[in-house]
């Protein structure tokens, strides 16, 4: 796929497919709302959100389908609305993204949150059915997240905030950073 290129500060009511590339914005510090839906399908690489420097897409319609969703800019992605179901999962290279409400992904959703990357909570709860990586998690004053691995995962990375983390499911979740929650 290739770049698509978004002036910030911008509404955009259309509904997007994606099929691998790269969604980007060009100027920091503003917000991209998104009112239509995303479909993300696999097969010719991740869907890749890539808001720049201090920039924020906020998503208000519905998030589907079978490819990758990967957070690789500097920026934040807050999800708005819930039953976003990726099956292809979620991966947070760089930048965050950061939730809106309570369950905002499908609890069959997996994460990975590499050494760039931060998942917010902002103080909600999220069923998710692994998370791994090396990058941060922030619960928030009140967050949740629940984690269902039944495979076995590392989170290495720093878990912070005033939450819980519940492990269900039969797998081994080896938390090894410098966890303040």
């Amino acid at each position: 796929g290739g770049i698509l290129m978004l002036a910030s500060g911008q509404t955009f009511n259309d509904n997007f497919i994606m099929n691998g590339g790269n969604l980007s914005a060009y100027a920091g510090g503003l917000t991209n709302t998104f009112t239509g839906t995303f479909t993300l399908n696999s097969g010719n690489g991740n869907n890749i959100f890539a808001p720049t420097t201090n920039a924020t897409y906020q998503m208000n319609g519905v998030i589907s389908g079978d490819g990758v969703m990967e957070m690789a800019g500097v920026g934040n992605i807050q999800i708005a609305t819930s039953n976003n179901n990726i099956t292809g999962g979620v991966i947070i290279s760089a930048g965050s993204i950061s939730l809106g409400g309570n369950e905002r992904f499908d609890n069959s959703n997996t994460f990975v949150v590499n050494s760039s990357g931060t998942f917010n909570l902002n103080g909600y709860t999220q069923t998710v059915s692994s998370i791994e990586g090396a990058g941060d998690i922030t619960l928030g004053s009140a967050g949740a997240l629940i984690t269902g691995n039944s495979g076995n995962q590392t989170l290495s990375g720093t878990i912070s905030g005033a939450g819980t983390l519940t492990k269900t499911g039969s797998g081994t979740l080896t938390l090894s950073g410098n966890n303040t929650y």
